[in-house]
């Protein structure tokens, strides 16, 4: 009878620790903390893990944190995907940034690869070295994908364009149905705006040459 009266204490008590915070090396641990933790000369260490071992956590739980060995950051899963504790000064700050250097700061790669720009999650712009194509505008040489050595500057320049090369567009709606044509010249809103496959066109003006669609030359 003892043993089973000892073993419903402890069962009982164990239930109102739980509902209560717990505190280490703290005996009045905040009301608002499930776990309070002090130390004037030790931290809490949280589990580590390389990379390879994080990206195969299955089904890891919205709002898990750990330090990434490999990379040497902490990482915390948002409910899709794994995102990156940034250290502190490493980000830019939306409301303006100060004591930046422009040799060590910066926005932009350091690899090889494109640098994007987006409105309302759609394509605003872009430089890309690999292909020597630029484009800056909402969906400026939106299409592009084998494409090289473009340029477009405005709303839906050279939109279309997916394969020619070589074609410079500024203005609105320059080149914006250019699909294969190549070393095309408009500068003017809505110049060559029909242009699909005409090569080696000149449009300097407000729509000009904006009803040829496949002449040349």
């Amino acid at each position: 009878m003892k043993k089973i009266f000892l073993l419903l204490l402890i069962f009982f008590s164990a239930i109102c620790a739980i509902a209560q915070s717990v505190g280490i090396n703290n005996t009045t641990p905040h009301s608002s903390a499930i776990l309070d933790v002090r130390s004037n000369t030790k931290g809490t260490l949280l589990p580590r893990t390389s990379t390879i071992s994080r990206l195969a956590i299955l089904n890891p739980a919205k709002g898990l944190i750990l330090y990434d060995s490999t990379v040497s950051s902490f990482y915390f899963y948002n409910g899709t995907a794994w995102g990156q504790i940034s250290a502190s000064g490493t980000g830019w700050n939306l409301t303006g940034n100060s004591a930046t250097n422009p040799t060590t700061n910066f926005i932009g790669t350091t690899d090889n690869q494109p640098l994007r720009f987006r409105v309302n999650n759609i394509n605003a712009g872009f430089i890309d070295s690999a292909l020597s194509n630029t484009g800056i505008g909402f969906r400026a040489l939106d299409s592009i994908t084998t494409g090289f050595s473009n340029t477009a500057l405005g709303y839906k320049a050279l939109t279309g364009n997916a394969a020619g090369s070589y074609n410079t567009a500024i203005g609105a709606s320059a080149l914006r149905r250019n699909t294969i044509g190549n070393s095309n010249a408009a500068f003017g809103t809505g110049a060559l705006q029909n242009n699909t496959t005409g090569n080696f066109n000149a449009a300097v003006g407000h729509i000009s040459l904006s009803a040829n669609t496949t002449g040349s030359s």
